[in-house]
């Protein structure tokens, strides 16, 4: 039986964390961290590599990359665009070119029925059962595209240039998927204890468990012994490689403990020994104007992805160097109606354990500026003023209903897009517009295919990301 999952147009994001004493800390479980406000960005590239779903005579399906696909070049939206179009065909020479349309859901490329890629200069095209389209003679000089299907946000790429692109990205707006299957399970009490370097036990010490398969384990503290007991949901053939996580909150010792093996049958873990800390990282990231003084987090991950948060109280934080554990920066400020945010991501920070203070400076993006917001028209210009260290921004659109095109999501390196929509059409109601700006590698058009929400990234080099919505009414 499957599932069906609806995608949010403009989700707000959050987070839950536990306070204990100076410092807060947050369990995780294994497996990449996924972006939790804003947007993320799905590369482009080549076409044959990873986005083909190839039949079982080894062709993709829907035919060769460089089959025509069905369907008509032409302005069906609009008549009065047919000049523009036959004039733009004919100064092209014959030209043509080939691409695809795909639906990502988890990362995953999944081929578009009834699909279309229209240009700004109102032509059209429509798109085969696996999304291959041909585009007859040149695209349109300002290098503005239009892709869309139904069920789907409509995607708009600015400054791709003439030349047809290799592939857009859909977002749909709902994915079903298969129901998971669910392993019986045994729930176990794992107890152990947390040493020092001369074998005494640290009382006060935050403990997490975590490991592939692992169904759940709440976080422990350890007593004054250093002794904890964890709560563990464990699969019937239990967890071959667990990782355990200890990090202290008034005297920053961490700990981790890699490859241990725990069985429907096991009642207690090997010693863990944490080092102290050594160095102090304070984070110095003013708030941009209008916002309130930003959180700051330090993630601990494990090789195998398995995490504990750390917040800073206003003292920095207490580190050790420990084999095995690397240090993950986030920093968000939010404000108090969520309309407004910036955020810091800096994965894996380097440091220099050779010093006792690290001061580790950030410059947070502004929000973009809508105020007063731009006016919604079709064909109309939706600007703002340009955000310092910004290198590009999406920009999304949500109506009174979806469908019709709608949402709408534009990716542009400028600030400012044309509002096109070969299909829809601007009813009369409430309207939700977002700009986000972002710094992070890899923004140029031909790069970057289009912007995704909430998608998993390779954000090794990290990122600056902000964000402003707002409330319109027709």
């Amino acid at each position: 039986m499957g599932r069906t999952t609806r995608r949010q147009a403009l989700p707000r994001c959050g987070g839950a964390f536990l306070l204990v004493g100076l410092v807060a800390l947050v369990a995780g479980c294994s497996g990449p961290p996924r972006l939790p406000v804003g947007t993320a960005f799905v590369l482009a590239g080549p076409v044959a590599a990873d986005v083909v779903a190839a039949s079982p005579g080894g062709e993709p399906e829907g035919g060769r990359p460089g089959a025509p696909a069905p369907g008509v070049a032409g302005p069906e939206a609009d008549p009065g665009l047919a000049g523009a179009a036959a004039r733009a065909a004919e100064a092209s020479g014959g030209r043509a070119g080939t691409g695809r349309v795909v639906a990502l859901v988890d990362g995953e490329a999944r081929p578009v029925s009834a699909g279309w890629v229209a240009s700004s200069d109102g032509r059209r095209v429509q798109a085969d059962g696996a999304g291959w389209f041909r585009w007859e003679g040149e695209g349109p000089g300002d290098g503005l595209w239009l892709a869309g299907a139904p069920g789907h946000v409509t995607s708009v790429v600015a400054g791709l240039g003439p030349e047809p692109p290799a592939l857009l990205h859909l977002e749909p707006l709902a994915v079903t998927r298969a129901a998971a299957v669910r392993l019986p399970t045994r729930s176990v009490a794992l107890e152990g204890q947390v040493l020092d370097a001369a074998g005494r036990g640290r009382p006060g010490v935050v403990v997490v468990l975590g490991g592939a398969g692992l169904a759940g384990a709440p976080a422990a503290t350890t007593d004054a012994s250093g002794r904890y007991v964890l709560a563990a949901a464990l699969p019937e053939a239990g967890v071959p490689a667990a990782t355990v996580l200890a990090a202290g909150v008034l005297g920053g010792e961490l700990g981790v403990l890699q490859g241990v093996t725990v069985g429907p049958a096991s009642r207690s873990l090997p010693p863990l020994v944490v080092a102290p800390a050594t160095l102090t990282l304070k984070v110095s990231a003013p708030a941009p104007p209008g916002l309130p003084p930003p959180r700051t987090t330090l993630t601990l991950r494990a090789v195998d992805g398995t995490r504990l948060g750390l917040v800073d109280a206003g003292e920095g934080f207490r580190l050790a160097e420990v084999a095995g554990l690397a240090f993950d920066l986030a920093i968000e400020a939010r404000s108090p109606d969520g309309l407004a945010y910036s955020r810091v991501e800096r994965p894996g920070v380097g440091l220099d354990w050779a010093r006792a203070e690290v001061v580790w400076a950030e410059a947070m993006l502004p929000p973009a500026a809508l105020d007063p917001p731009p006016v919604l028209a079709l064909g109309g210009d939706l600007g703002w003023p340009a955000v310092a260290g910004a290198a590009g921004y999406t920009v999304r659109l949500a109506g009174p209903r979806h469908g019709d095109g709608w949402p709408w999501e534009a990716f542009t390196v400028a600030p400012g897009v044309r509002l096109l929509q070969p299909l829809g059409r601007l009813e009369p109601g409430a309207w939700t517009l977002e700009v986000m700006a972002w710094d992070a590698p890899g923004l140029a058009p031909r790069a970057l295919a289009q912007v995704r929400r909430l998608r998993r990234v390779d954000r090794t080099g990290g990122l600056r990301v902000s964000g402003r919505r707002v409330e319109l009414a027709l």
